[in-house]
């Protein structure tokens, strides 16, 4: 009976080792994934969101985009 607890105590900790081992590479993975976020993707957006706003404040475009609304739209 002891043997058999014994037993059942080491299985337990090797499966453990193993549970610890799969979280860790799980939770490594999304902290890398949100640095990247952070890091990279995130100002990048950021950038092109900007962009496109000057691009649509400006009179120019608004001018160009209403031109071609008249131009192409179905009647």
């Amino acid at each position: 009976m002891k043997l058999l607890f014994l037993l059942f105590v080491v299985i337990a900790v090797a499966q453990a080792d193993w549970w610890d081992s799969f979280t860790d590479t799980i939770a490594g993975g999304f902290m890398s994934a949100a640095k990247w976020v952070k890091e990279t993707a995130s100002p990048t957006i950021r950038e092109k969101f900007d962009s496109a706003k000057a691009s649509l404040q400006d009179p120019e475009t608004h001018k160009n985009i209403r031109e071609w609304i008249s131009e192409y739209r179905l009647d």
